[in-house]
């Protein structure tokens, strides 16, 4: 099985879009961009769910969340499951499921972040 980490961003109410790639080593952008403390690390590792409010530069409305855990699945499996949005929806863990943008297109002309 291929071992791997989710990390979202959840971005909303004016902030700028993050910009998501492939990391090599989560653990050092855990630590250098997100500055998660090691004790953090070590709960993602320990199958934890790990959460942090980031600096966002929007002090009226701005908010950025970090979230992280450990998934232990194969990529293509664990990306298929995340994109059933009906089934998810019925999972009552979630409070609100929808997509952004179909098939990851760009949002239309007009919104602003």
């Amino acid at each position: 099985m291929l071992r791997s980490i989710l990390a979202t961003a959840v971005i909303a109410f004016g902030v700028e879009p993050a910009v998501v790639c492939a990391q090599p080593q989560p653990k050092d952008f855990f630590k250098s961009k997100i500055k998660l403390a090691d004790s953090d690390i070590q709960k993602i590792d320990q199958g934890q769910v790990v959460t942090k409010v980031l600096d966002s530069g929007d002090t009226k409305y701005g908010i950025l969340l970090f979230g992280a855990v450990y998934v232990n699945a194969p990529v293509a499996k664990f990306g298929t499951a995340i994109r059933d949005i009906k089934r998810l929806t019925e999972n009552k863990v979630y409070l609100a499921v929808q997509k952004f943008s179909p098939n990851g297109a760009l949002p239309p002309s007009g919104i602003s972040y």
